[in-house]
C-alpha cells in the first residue's frame, strides 16, 4: 500500500471518529438546562362543600391566563383519585392534620385558607418572586445580575426583584431577618430569597449559578403549546411577550443602575422547611410516587419528604444549621464563609493603629519611672492596669464609632467624606517625618503634657500597691481622650470597612475585640520587655517620626481605596 493511500485510510478512520463522538454532542440537549421556557407548576386543592372554593378557582384561572407561563392544575378532593393520597402526603410534610381549603401547593410552599380577593393575588405573586439582595460596588452581585439576565430567559414566569441592602435600609433589615429564619450565621451579598429558600453568596455561574437553577427548574416544568382544558387540569399559557417586572434589567446596560427602594411586603411568608435542601423538598421513593395526575401532566414535582416546616404564623423550631458560618465551595466541599481575609485585615490595622506614638510615648514615660522603684511586681500591676484600661477605653471609643455608622448608614457621601478625612490625617502623619511638630500636627499637644508627666509622677510615688493602680487607670483614660485625634483615622476607617461586611452584632464586636487585642500587642510587649529587663528607654523624637510615616502611610492608602475603589475593601 502506497503512503498517500496508506494517508488516505488514516484521515478517513480520523474523521468518523471525529463525527462518532462530536455530533451527537452538538445536537445533544444538556441536560442542566430547560429544553424551553418553564412554566410555574400550581396546584390547586378544592372541596365540593368549600364556600370559597369555586371562587378562589375562578379567580387562580383568570391571575394564570393574565400573567401565563402557569401550569394550574385543580383537584377535587371529593373525587376519587391518586390526588387525595397526594395532599396527604403534602399535609404531612406540613405537620397538619388538614388545612383549611382553598389550598394551593408550589414552589416549596403551602398556601392555606385562599380568598376570592386581591390577597390571593398577593400571595402567589410572591410564591413567584425571586428577591435578589445586592449593593452597588460588589463585583460578585455584578457576575449574578449577568447570570440572572439568562435566567430570566429561561424562567420568564418568575419576577426578579432586586434590593440594594445600602440605599435601602428596610432591604438590610430584611436580609438580616431572613438569615435569621433560614438559620443562616452570617450572610454576605448577593442573597437570593426564592422558592421557600434562601442562596447567600456567590461562586461562579457554574456553581451557584446552577444550584439556583436545579431549584427553579425542580419546581417548574416546560411549557406547552395551548391547548384546551378540561374538568381535572388547565393549561394556561401567554406568549413570549407577556408583562413581566425585572427591575433594574428592563433596558439598563449597566446593571449597576440604581435600585428603588420598596416597601416592606405585608405578605406573610411561607413555612421553612427544616431541612433546608438545596432542592426543596426531596422526592418520595419510587415505591411511594405518585401516577399522574387524571388527564394529563407527568412532570408535576412529586410531594415532599418526612421532614416537616414549622407552621406558619408559629415560631419556628431550631434550624441545626450543617457549620457555623459555612458556605459550599466546588471540588472543597464546605469553607468558612467568613471573609478568610477579614480576621488577618482586623488584626494587622489593629497592630498598625497600636504603634502610635501617642500612647506609646506616655507609656515609655510611666515605664522609665517604675524601673526606680525595682519591684517587677509593681511594675506588672501597675503598667499591666494602663494597657488594660487603655484597650478598654479604645474599645468603647470604636464601639462608638462603629454605632455611628450604623447610624448613618452605609452611604456613597459618608463613604467619600470618610475617605477625604482619612487622605487628610495620612497627610498630616506624612508630614510630621519631615517637618515634626511645624504647622499643623496630630499629636499630644505640648501644653498637656506637663498634667500627664505630674500624674505619672503620682502613680510611681503613690503609698500603697491600690492607689497606683487607680492613677494608672485615670491616667490611661485621660490619655485615650487626649490622643483621640492621633487615633481617629484608622479606627473610623476600620469601623466603616466592618460595618460594610453586615455581619452580626455579636460578630462585629468580635472583631472589635481582635482589634483591640492586636491594638495592645505592642504595649503589652513593651511591658514584658521592662518587667524581664528593668531597663528604661524613652520613645526618641526620630523613632516617633518613623513610627508617624508608617501610620500615615497605612491611614492614605486606605483613604484612596475608600474614594476610589470601595469594593476591595468588602
Amino acid at each position: 500500500m502506497s503512503d498517500k493511500a496508506f494517508n488516505t485510510q488514516l484521515w478517513l478512520v480520523c474523521q468518523i471518529i471525529m463525527l462518532t463522538f462530536c455530533v451527537p454532542q452538538l445536537f445533544a440537549q444538556d441536560s442542566s438546562e430547560p429544553a424551553g421556557p418553564q412554566c410555574a407548576v400550581l396546584e390547586l386543592f378544592i372541596r365540593n362543600d368549600c364556600a370559597d372554593c369555586p371562587e378562589v378557582q375562578q379567580r387562580l384561572e383568570a391571575y394564570a391566563k393574565k400573567r401565563g407561563r402557569i401550569s394550574l392544575h385543580v383537584h377535587n378532593l371529593d373525587e376519587p383519585g391518586k390526588h387525595v393520597d397526594r395532599y396527604q402526603q403534602i399535609l404531612k410534610y406540613f405537620q397538619l392534620q388538614d388545612a383549611e381549603l382553598p389550598v394551593a401547593y408550589g414552589c416549596n410552599s403551602l398556601l392555606r385558607k385562599l380568598k376570592p380577593d386581591t390577597s390571593t393575588d398577593e400571595r402567589i405573586d410572591k410564591l413567584l418572586t425571586v428577591d435578589i439582595y445586592v449593593r452597588s460596588g460588589c463585583s460578585r452581585c455584578a457576575a449574578a445580575k449577568v447570570f440572572l439576565k439568562g435566567l430570566k430567559q429561561r424562567y420568564p414566569v418568575f419576577e426578579y426583584t432586586l434590593h440594594d441592602v445600602v440605599s435601602d435600609s428596610a432591604a438590610g433589615t430584611r436580609v438580616h431577618e431572613l438569615a435569621d429564619r433560614y438559620g443562616k450565621q452570617a450572610v454576605s451579598v448577593p442573597v437570593f430569597h426564592f422558592c421557600n429558600q434562601l442562596v447567600v453568596g456567590w461562586i461562579s455561574d457554574q456553581y451557584t449559578g446552577s444550584k439556583i437553577e436545579e431549584v427553579l427548574k425542580f419546581w417548574t416544568t416546560t411549557c406547552p403549546k395551548p391547548e384546551k382544558s378540561d374538568n381535572k387540569q388547565s393549561i394556561l399559557q401567554q406568549p413570549d411577550h407577556s408583562q413581566l417586572q425585572f427591575v433594574s434589567f428592563q433596558s439598563e446596560p449597566d446593571l449597576d443602575s440604581p435600585i428603588p427602594k420598596t416597601n416592606d411586603d405585608p405578605v406573610p411568608l411561607s413555612p421553612v422547611p427544616k431541612n433546608n435542601s438545596s432542592l426543596g423538598p426531596p422526592p418520595v421513593g419510587d415505591n411511594d410516587s405518585l401516577p399522574p395526575i387524571p388527564g394529563g401532566d407527568a412532570s408535576l414535582p412529586p410531594p415532599p419528604g418526612d421532614v416537616p416546616p414549622p407552621l406558619e404564623g408559629e415560631p419556628l423550631a431550631p434550624v441545626p444549621s450543617q457549620a457555623m458560618d459555612t458556605i459550599e465551595v466546588p471540588f472543597l466541599g464546605e469553607l468558612s464563609k467568613s471573609r478568610l481575609g477579614m480576621p488577618a485585615f482586623t488584626f494587622l490595622i489593629g497592630l498598625v493603629d497600636g504603634f502610635n506614638p501617642c500612647a506609646m510615648w506616655v507609656l515609655l514615660f510611666l515605664l522609665s519611672l517604675l524601673v526606680n522603684l525595682k519591684n517587677r511586681a509593681k511594675v506588672l500591676a501597675v503598667a499591666g492596669t494602663f494597657v488594660l484600661i487603655s484597650g478598654m477605653a479604645y474599645y468603647a471609643f470604636m464601639a462608638a464609632w462603629l454605632n455611628v455608622f450604623k447610624l448613618i448608614g452605609y452611604l456613597p457621601m459618608v463613604q467619600f467624606l470618610l475617605g477625604l478625612f482619612a487622605v487628610l490625617i495620612g497627610l498630616i502623619h506624612i508630614k510630621d517625618f519631615f517637618a515634626f511638630k511645624k504647622g499643623i500636627s496630630l499629636s499630644i499637644p505640648d501644653w498637656a503634657k506637663p498634667g500627664l508627666y505630674a500624674r505619672a509622677r503620682k502613680i510611681v510615688n503613690a503609698e500603697n500597691l491600690a492607689g497606683a493602680i487607680l492613677g494608672a487607670s485615670i491616667l490611661a483614660v485621660l490619655v485615650n481622650f487626649i490622643e483621640l485625634l492621633c487615633t481617629a483615622g484608622l479606627p473610623a476607617l476600620y469601623t466603616e470597612v466592618l460595618t460594610m461586611q453586615n455581619y452580626p452584632d455579636w460578630k462585629t464586636y468580635a472583631y472589635l475585640g481582635l482589634y483591640i487585642l492586636a491594638y495592645m500587642l505592642d504595649d503589652s510587649i513593651m511591658v514584658t520587655i521592662v518587667v524581664i529587663t528593668m531597663g528604661r528607654h524613652k520613645l526618641q523624637e526620630n523613632q516617633g517620626r518613623w513610627l508617624k510615616l508608617f501610620s500615615g502611610v497605612v491611614i492614605l492608602l486606605l483613604g484612596l481605596v475608600l474614594i476610589f475603589k470601595p469594593s476591595l475593601l468588602h
